[in-house]
């Protein structure tokens, strides 16, 4: 190999990376030597900090000059300030914050705006449980005033939390926009959205039956309403009760004919709400009381006759056919008394307590508690007819985890129809665009089907809907609505409707305050100063894109859509991006009952097993699980991780996160795959460490100006131009796959580019041109060899932004930026060689043929002897130094294959044309299971191949199947074939007869 390394004379060519002209301070000094260990929490200590100070995440005016086609403007979806951030708020900010820095590199003005919503219900919840907690006090106890000055206390103190999450993070948000969904200037622009909704004819206040939660005592929507699935009798823990209650039952019992003994069995799962039965339905097309229509029942309790009425929506097939209408309580009940003109008698209050009746013993009592009183009396006055086993589905709040109670209420709604299809056009005709594109279809169906929005909430946080009830003291006193900013607005308003004067007007704004999913779907257009045109609105607004789970798309970012299309006449974003749901690594929902929460902290800095399982402890004392699931849990835990979590680091995570397959529904997450990206980062930093050593060694020094690099490029050596090739197909795939937002494909390029092409390959072939000392080769390999450092860093930079900073303040030349300033690797197509690659592919398989043999008889640490036989033996002299370099073996090279049968070789055949032969101690066989492990192998393959041929060779299929799937199948097909005829290569090779393969 000397001889090929001899120092010559080269024509160089220039190669520009990137002058940069400023220079900047770095936080910190370098240490006399580059420090062997790659120690996470040193790595990212002092970087963020530099960052903000520096003011490197706001807009730069001096970029996005072809104007808003220049710029990416996003918004952070809101946190909650419940509590703190977890794994699912990390996978979003991760994957919005690699596309904010690569777009920054690209040269794009990027905005990427912070905000923290109030999350009315889940903060309510979560403050109301800390003052019963730490002051034994409920909100009604301490009063209004001091209930929202505990609250604003809770924000503040979650909301640093939160922010310094998101700093750890390395999220590179503008801090200069931070909004909040209950600062003033948010109010304002919720009055304003408010009042041309009213002015549209849009909101409008009705009577309806609502999701009632008596914890909360507040209405909530449809999508906040859970449905646990109840399979027979099942005790369910309900807030406000000592025990569990049972569901599960049908009970049966019986109304009796008015003055006769004749009756009517219906059936029911709800006796708690027997007192505000106003009749009893069947289906008119059922035989069985195709007499009694028209009939007039008792009611044993109100002491009152009720009709026995006739109605379609009866299910003959259910129970006894005979059901209680009770239509307080039940919108299909509500509907029939609307049909049939039937009273609409309410029997459970907002706190979840029977109602006062004349002469009721059931009055004031809780619900639960009143339907084992009911029962009790059915069975006294000899009206129990019996129980039954019943499956269905139990509403539950999602907030509170109390059962709903449907009442009936004044309630304030959207009417969504107008703006549904104006949602439904965007995405048809493509000025949205939705992925992943499974979600079109339920995207649809959802607003084509749409109800009308409630948006009134009965509890103290929040924005108090902006609506006054006003009425004359004297004379005409049917009240109006107005929409005001304050009382005197209102008193100006409605003193012109009514044409009276303020001073004979009563006004009272309605107590209510907003959904917080109205207030945060203002969010895109009301950071940037809506209703105001202001020059952020202006140039930031559309977003570019939105990214969130797909867990919100109705809750919010439906809602966003309607919304601003109707306030701004512009959709809020473009693009949509879904990603799933973070999940376990065994697949299951993270949740404090099954114990298996894992905070992004506990990746980052590490947790002990005694820590975990303290949590979860704490949790059955906060009665949040069951001894049980507490013994369970803990179990499970210390199975996982018996040794605890290790610290893995922020890079790590971030990588991690980024690399998941962020299109399916739910995301199992793997700590060990955090922990192997820490192990990747430490390949890393041992990478850019023996490049610099060998510089230094060589006595090597690059100019100043990091620009002046130079390498020849007309005469580079195979290898350099494969790995300048390789680099070129890396930056290719990266660049299109973050732009399709597909990050998964992205840190696959880049590290099979950096772990395989460059540290596996290309560093280990050039250790031999080093060793020769400085010359014109080992010259140019080191520049070749900074060339990549220095692009490898630019592509780490929006996924390792600490680990990529700290490396680039080790990188020769004194005039430098921050990497996250630099320009972002593009246009190295000049140096793609499909060809060189196709050739260097078939040497690289061979050794990882050779190296899997070794592996297998344990001779990776061993020297040994290695035949090959091919056809393309040319192609494989040419290479020869290549493989000799990296096989570290004896390598014979044959055209044909011997003819001795020697049984110390293991034979590998890695194409039809090439067979490898490797030397082994002893005698060389398959086993049994061997054999048996390649048969099903063969079997399985076969059977696979036979259902994709026969779904390709079916009618219709290339016609209706779209293209890219045909694509993906026939590239599917062509791996199994290939990897079958290795199979079958194998068992000739060892003599496997094929009779026995048939059998």
């Amino acid at each position: 190999m000397a001889n090929k390394f001899a120092k010559t004379s080269m024509n160089v060519r220039k190669l520009s990376i990137k002058c940069h002209l400023r220079r900047y301070d770095f936080p910190k000094e370098k240490p006399s030597s580059f420090p062997t260990i790659y120690n996470s929490n040193e790595v990212e200590s002092k970087w963020y900090e530099y960052w903000e100070k520096n003011n490197f995440f706001k807009p730069d005016i001096n970029k996005g000059t072809s104007g808003k086609d220049d710029r990416f403007s996003i918004v952070l979806p809101p946190p909650n300030v419940t509590g703190t951030l977890h794994l699912g708020h990390a996978l979003t900010i991760t994957v919005q914050d690699i596309l904010a820095r690569w777009h920054r590199m690209k040269g794009s003005e990027v905005i990427w705006v912070p905000s923290l919503d109030h999350a009315g219900i889940a903060t309510q919840v979560v403050v109301e449980r800390h003052l019963m907690k730490q002051k034994n006090q409920t909100r009604n106890e301490i009063g209004k005033e001091q209930f929202l000055n505990e609250v604003w206390k809770w924000k503040n103190e979650k909301g640093d939390t939160i922010n310094e999450q998101l700093r750890t993070l390395g999220a590179s948000l503008d801090w200069s926009k931070e909004s909040f969904t209950m600062n003033d200037n948010y109010t304002d622009a919720i009055n304003e959205a408010i009042s041309r909704l009213w002015d549209a004819g849009l909101l409008f206040r009705e009577p309806a039956l609502v999701n009632w939660c008596c914890f909360l005592q507040s209405a909530i929507s449809d999508i906040e309403v859970e449905e646990k699935e109840i399979v027979g009798p099942t005790d369910v823990i309900v807030p406000g009760y000592q025990n569990p209650v049972q569901f599960g039952l049908l009970t049966d019992f019986a109304y009796k004919f008015l003055n006769s003994d004749k009756e009517v069995v219906v059936s029911t799962t709800r006796l708690e709400t027997v007192m505000g039965d106003v009749a009893v339905a069947v289906n008119p097309s059922d035989p069985r009381y195709c007499n009694l229509h028209g009939a007039t029942l008792w009611h044993p309790f109100r002491q009152t006759p009720i009709p026995l009425i006739c109605d379609e929506s009866v299910d003959m097939n259910f129970a006894t056919g005979a059901v209680k209408v009770t239509p307080a309580h039940d919108s299909t009940d509500f509907e029939i008394a609307k049909r049939h003109n039937l009273p609409v008698i309410p029997v459970i209050n907002e706190e979840g307590c029977l109602n006062d009746f004349l002469h009721c013993p059931f009055s004031g009592m809780k619900r639960f508690d009143a339907r084992t009183a009911i029962l009790d009396e059915l069975k006294n006055q000899g009206l129990f007819r019996g129980h039954h086993s019943h499956s269905y589905k139990l509403p539950i709040c999602s907030r509170s985890g109390d059962v709903i109670e449907y009442l009936l209420r004044p309630q304030w709604f959207v009417d969504c129809r107008l703006m549904a299809k104006k949602a439904i056009a965007a995405l048809k005709n493509g000025e949205l665009v939705l992925h992943p594109e499974r979600f079109h279809k339920i995207w649809l169906s959802w607003l084509e089907n749409i109800r009308q929005w409630n948006i009134s909430r009965q509890i103290w946080w929040g924005h108090q809907i902006p609506l006054y009830e006003v009425s004359r003291k004297k004379g005409n006193k049917v009240p109006i609505w107005v929409v005001a900013n304050s009382v005197t607005e209102a008193e100006s308003k409605s003193a012109a409707i009514l044409k009276a004067c303020r001073s004979d007007l009563i006004i009272k704004q309605d107590p209510d305050v907003l959904d917080t999913w109205f207030s945060s779907g203002l969010l895109p257009f009301t950071l940037f100063g809506w209703p105001s045109e202001s020059q952020d609105l202006e140039k930031y607004y559309p977003l570019n894109l939105m990214v969130t789970g797909h867990d919100i798309l109705f809750f919010w970012v439906a809602r966003m859509v309607m919304l601003g299309l109707q306030l701004t006449g512009k959709l809020p974003f473009n693009k949509i991006f879904l990603h799933g749901i973070i999940c376990d690594s065994l697949g299951r929902k993270m949740s404090k009952s099954l114990g298996n929460v894992i905070s992004p902290e506990d990746i980052i800095k590490g947790v002990s097993i005694k820590v975990i399982s303290d949590r979860i402890s704490s949790n059955r004392l906060s009665d949040l699980i069951s001894s049980e699931e507490e013994k369970k849990s803990i179990a499970e835990q210390k199975s996982l991780f018996p040794n605890g979590i290790p610290s893995c680091g922020i890079d790590a995570l971030r990588f991690t996160l980024a690399s998941q397959n962020m299109g399916n529904q739910f995301i199992n997450f793997d700590v060990d795959e955090c922990i192997k990206n820490r192990s990747f980062c430490n390949k890393i930093w041992q990478a850019f460490r023996y490049v610099f050593g060998r510089m230094s060694q060589l006595n090597y020094h690059m100019d100043s100006n990091i620009s002046n690099i130079s390498f020849e490029l007309d005469k580079l050596l195979f290898i350099d131009k494969w790995i300048l090739s390789r680099l070129s197909y890396a930056v290719e795939v990266i660049n299109t796959s973050l732009s399709d937002v597909k990050l998964d494909e992205a840190t696959s390029a880049f590290r099979r580019f950096f772990h395989f092409d460059f540290c596996d390959v290309y560093l280990e072939y050039t250790k031999a041109i080093l060793n020769e000392g400085l010359t014109d080769y080992s010259e140019q390999t080191l520049n070749i060899l900074f060339y990549c450092l220095d692009n490898s860093l630019r592509i780490m930079s929006p996924f390792m932004p600490y680990l990529s900073e700290e490396l680039n303040m080790w990188m020769p030349g004194t005039e430098k930026a921050p990497v996250m300033l630099s320009k972002f690797p593009s246009d190295l197509k000049e140096y793609r060689n499909p060809e060189l690659e196709n050739e260097i592919n078939i040497i690289l398989g061979l050794i990882t043929v050779i190296r899997r043999i070794k592996v297998e008889n344990n001779l990776l640490k061993k020297s040994t002897t290695v035949e090959i036989t091919s056809e393309k033996l040319d192609l494989l002299k040419k290479h020869n130094e290549l493989l000799r370099a990296l096989v570290k073996d004896e390598l014979i090279l044959l055209e044909t294959v011997p003819e001795d049968k020697r049984s110390n070789i293991v034979v590998e055949p890695y194409s039809y044309h090439t067979h490898v032969y490797v030397h082994i101690e002893g005698e060389s066989k398959l086993s049994e299971d061997q054999i048996q492990l390649l048969l099903k192998k063969e079997v399985k393959i076969n059977k696979e191949l036979n259902k994709f041929l026969n779904m390709m060779n079916h009618k219709g299929y290339k016609e209706k199947a779209p293209l890219n799937v045909q694509l993906a199948q026939k590239e599917k097909v062509q791996g199994l074939q290939k990897e079958l005829t290795h199979i079958k290569r194998k068992l000739e090779l060892y003599g496997i007869k094929s009779d026995r393969r048939e059998g």
